[in-house]
């Protein structure tokens, strides 16, 4: 919904701002698609979660 609200700003504000809003839209609308999300990346940042019951796991002792 806030992808549909940039772009709908986007044609109503002036040049800068339509510019700004629209390259926002685009970004956000790619990273939606594509499933993956570049500043997740950028950041090191993982939302994924830790799985425990892998094989590896198994075989390694503490």
């Amino acid at each position: 919904m806030l992808t549909v609200g940039l772009f709908y700003l986007a044609f109503t504000l002036s040049d800068t701002w339509a510019i700004v809003t629209d390259e926002l839209g685009v970004v956000m609308l790619a990273t939606a698609a594509l499933g993956y999300c570049s500043l997740y990346a950028l950041l090191v940042i993982s939302t994924c979660p830790v799985r425990t019951d892998s094989v590896i796991g198994q075989f390694v002792t503490a």
